[in-house]
């Protein structure tokens, strides 16, 4: 496996030791098993050395395969129980020992990316696979990896160059899919975080369309030509008019927060929008609402009295009509705002005895407008594939980070 993913490496270590003949194999050996120079090597054999040799390149492949199944955790530890199964009791418990090994390296990476990150999982991930082979080795097993390398020191046998190479490299390649592992753990971790808050946010938004829904429809029924922008400017007033009582909020004692704040939208025949306040919120933020001390709507109809207990300038249909240029609406709506809920409200008896135009909040008083929506791109798609025992991870990014907006 090693020499499938590192060949030219660990050739190039073989020459500088003088190993030319071990090179040579190497590289030879790298050519058959690599997944991505097979099938040149394949199609090479196939003409220039028949195919003989083209069989046997695809036979040294296949064995790779099976190697590398043997060391993927749980097909290694199915494939060495049908192979027990199958009679040969001892290699099937060698192939569930090999697929043992990768889960726990695997596990001890994402157990050290949790931990400590890249590093973490790296080093973890190395020293459970150096341990295993040790332990193995220890108990009478076969020795691999490090564990090699300390039993040829202890009895002083030589080792080649590719030999020491392969021991050096294992840990490496153990830390490799480690850091792997821990970053495909983390990605489906975040992944599954995101879905969830995505479902919620979709599961709330679902709420507040089917509300927008139902506004259009009763909208709609007032005679009002394009309901769908009606609704999205109620929505977009809605918001600013909470933003304007955070602000008499924040600057209020908690035993003397207000409620009951209305704002009020006209449109005319040309499309001019103007939106007014009611006097208590004005009075708090400091706005001026008239340009005169009397409101322009009482000037043009100076014979309307009042029939509450209050002065009819109160309103915000007032303010909302000092600013429409022409003073002609054909549009009128308008929203209070209770304990942080925005609803549609009907006209006072005030303000009813004046000329404003189609007030489609009279038909709808007390429906709930959604001050906001939050918009959730499509997820991402995470492909990962196994070569050789290490998982690479490829993430396809199919939307834009969350984000939230007004609905206007």
């Amino acid at each position: 496996m090693l020499t499938a993913l590192f060949g030219p490496v660990k050739a190039m270590v073989q020459v500088i030791c003088d190993d030319t003949e071990g090179a040579i194999t190497t590289m030879d050996q790298f050519t058959r098993t690599n997944p991505f120079i097979f099938p040149i090597r394949v199609t090479a054999d196939l003409i220039v050395d028949g195919k003989d040799e083209a069989y046997e390149t695809c036979k040294a492949f296949g064995g790779a395969l099976d190697n590398m199944a043997n060391s993927t955790p749980v097909l290694g530890h199915v494939k060495g129980a049908i192979t027990a199964i199958a009679g040969d009791e001892r290699k099937g418990e060698e192939i569930m020992k090999q697929a043992t090994r990768s889960t726990l390296v695997v596990g001890a990476g994402v157990g050290g990316f949790i931990g400590g990150g890249p590093v973490g999982a790296f080093v973890f991930s190395a020293e459970v696979g150096t341990l295993w082979d040790v332990t193995r080795a220890a108990t009478g097993g076969p020795a691999n990896g490090v564990a090699k390398l300390v039993v040829a020191m202890r009895d002083d046998e030589d080792l080649s160059p590719g030999e020491i190479f392969d021991c050096v490299a294992t840990p490496v390649v153990d830390g490799v899919a480690g850091v792997a592992a821990g970053k495909m753990a983390d990605s489906l971790y975040k992944n599954n975080k995101k879905n969830q808050e995505r479902a919620s946010v979709q599961q709330k938004n679902a709420i507040k369309q089917k509300q927008i829904n139902k506004l259009e429809e009763k909208i709609a029924k007032q005679g009002v030509n394009n309901p769908e922008t009606t609704v999205k400017n109620m929505c977009q007033d809605a918001e600013e008019l909470k933003g304007k009582v955070d602000q008499v909020n924040t600057k209020t004692s908690s035993n003397r927060r207000l409620n009951g704040h209305t704002a009020c939208s006209m449109i005319d025949e040309e499309g001019n929008k103007s939106t007014g306040y009611s006097t208590r919120l004005c009075n708090e933020l400091k706005m001026d609402r008239f340009a005169q001390q009397t409101s322009r709507l009482c000037q043009e109809h100076p014979n309307i009295s009042p029939v509450l207990n209050r002065a009819l300038e109160c309103c915000a249909e007032h303010m909302a009509y000092e600013n429409l240029p022409n003073g002609n609406p054909i549009l009128t709506y308008a929203v209070q705002i209770h304990n942080g809920i925005v609803t549609c409200v009907e006209r006072c008896q005030n303000c009813m005895q004046f000329p404003l135009g189609n007030v489609i909040t009279d038909a709808i008083h007390r429906e709930w407008i959604p001050s906001a929506l939050e918009f959730v791109p499509a997820a991402g798609s995470y492909v990962g594939s196994t070569i050789n025992g290490i998982i690479y991870i490829t993430l396809q990014n199919g939307g834009r980070p969350m984000y939230r907006k007004s609905f206007q």
